[in-house]
C-alpha cells in the first residue's frame, strides 16, 4: 500500500506544480499478487502486477479501459463526471481474485474532489481455508 500511497504523493506533487485541473478527482486501480490471501497490500512481501486490464464505467455508462502499469497502477486523473463508477480487473487465465473484482467507487464533482483508490488482490495458488482458530487467533493478536 505504501508504493501505491508514493505514487499518489507524486501525481499531488505534479498537481501542485501544474494547477487543479490535473489533481483531481480521479480513480487510481491497483493490481497485486496477494501472497496471503488477505486482501490487503504488503509492500515487499507482495508484487505489484503489470500488464492487467482494468475498466471503469462512468454514472453515464461510459467505459475506459487500461492496463497497469509497471506499479499495478491504472489511473483515470482528472475525471470530469462525478458520481459513482464501477471499476473491474478483468481476471487472468488460472487466477482468481480475493477481493470482489468489480468494486463501487464514488467520484467528487470537478474540479473539487479527491483521488480515489481500489485495490484488487489476485493469486493463483490455493488460499487457505480460515478455521475457528486461526480466525481467533487473528482476533486475539489485535487486542495483544
Amino acid at each position: 500500500m505504501k508504493r501505491a500511497f508514493g505514487l499518489l504523493a507524486a501525481l499531488a506533487l505534479v498537481a501542485s506544480a501544474t494547477g487543479p485541473a490535473f489533481a483531481t478527482p480521479g480513480i487510481c486501480a491497483f493490481v497485486y499478487f496477494d501472497a496471503n490471501c488477505d486482501g490487503e497490500y504488503q509492500e515487499g512481501e507482495e508484487s505489484p502486477l503489470e500488464g492487467w486490464e482494468v475498466c471503469i464505467t462512468s454514472p453515464s455508462n461510459d467505459e475506459d479501459c487500461r492496463t497497469t502499469d509497471v506499479d499495478g497502477a491504472a489511473c483515470w486523473i482528472p475525471l470530469f463526471e462525478g458520481g459513482e463508477y464501477e471499476v473491474c480487473v478483468t481476471l487472468m487465465d488460472g487466477f482468481e481474485s480475493i477481493n470482489d473484482p468489480c468494486q463501487f467507487t464514488t467520484v467528487g464533482d470537478f474540479p473539487d474532489g479527491d483521488v480515489m483508490q481500489v485495490f484488487f488482490g489476485v493469486t493463483n495458488e490455493d488460499c487457505p481455508t480460515p478455521t475457528l482458530k486461526s480466525t481467533w487467533g487473528s482476533i486475539k493478536s489485535i487486542y495483544r
